[in-house]
């Protein structure tokens, strides 16, 4: 078999078309992922955590990246193969055959096209997101650490009563948790000096998370002299993304952006 898949070119077509199915494959799943945030900004977030740097997605990193190099190996080896078989010479009949494509016949050139795509995809994603996750490091493609600064959108800080009534409770500490439990989850508790920059955003008709939650985090902050910008928008509900259509939740994005570029000042002047 082994003779097969390397000395015929027949056999060399058959690994094309099986590892061009890791493209045909991420190229589906990464359309799937993306329509999910149209759909659901809190799915989409869920599956961006869910691909991180864990073993399973690293895996299939590997897989996936593998596929695409064996792809690329034997489509240059075809070419030169079918090169050395023609020669110099080339097709004495160079009209169009009726029903042949353009793309049929000039497989290597859309394969050039599609890996500047593939290229362009790694360095703008996965270089600036999981290789970086990889590495160890956390810093994002703006330069910026966690340590710098936090952006909480719609957050759940609190789980002390009488907030606790919520998924988020139930899930981290339990229904009949003590006390102690809920201010040990409670994020509000442990702010302190040495707590970077935090950028607050909610609606204040957020069915899900209560709106005194970005309320409590913003008292923290203050009494522990932690920069703190606190963005409360009428309307918008919860898990509104990048902003819901038609409510002033569609404002965010911009003064996050100045946030940002605000943080990024302030960190130059230190340095």
């Amino acid at each position: 078999m082994s003779c097969f898949l390397t000395n015929s070119s027949l056999g060399k077509k058959l690994v094309m078309s099986l590892t061009g199915c890791f493209l045909v494959l991420f190229i589906l799943f990464h359309m799937s992922m993306n329509l999910v945030a149209i759909i659901s900004p809190e799915g989409y977030n869920t599956i961006c955590a869910f691909l991180g740097a864990n073993w399973y997605a690293l895996a299939g990193t590997v897989v996936l990246a593998a596929g695409v190099l064996i792809h690329f190996a034997y489509a240059l080896w075809l070419t030169y193969n079918n090169y050395q078989a023609r020669g110099k010479q080339r097709y004495e009949v160079t009209v169009t055959e009726p029903g042949v494509d353009w793309a049929s016949k000039n497989m290597l050139v859309l394969g050039w096209i599609i890996l500047a795509g593939l290229a362009l995809h790694l360095f703008n994603f996965w270089a600036k997101m999981q290789l970086v996750e990889i590495m160890g490091g956390h810093e994002n493609s703006l330069g910026f650490h966690p340590a710098d600064g936090a952006a909480l959108i719609y957050p759940v800080i609190t789980l002390l009563p009488p907030w606790s009534h919520t998924a988020t409770h139930r899930l981290l500490v339990g229904p009949q948790a003590s006390e102690a439990a809920d201010r040990a989850w409670s994020v509000q508790t442990w702010v302190t000096t040495a707590t970077p920059p935090c950028f607050l955003v909610q609606a204040q008709d957020d069915p899900i998370s209560d709106p005194h939650n970005t309320l409590l985090m913003a008292d923290a902050c203050r009494q522990h002299q932690v920069p703190v910008q606190l963005f409360r928008y009428t309307r918008g509900g919860h898990g509104f993304g990048m902003g819901r259509p038609g409510t002033p939740t569609t404002a965010w994005p911009t003064a996050y952006a100045a946030w940002l570029k605000a943080l990024a000042s302030t960190m130059a002047q230190k340095s």
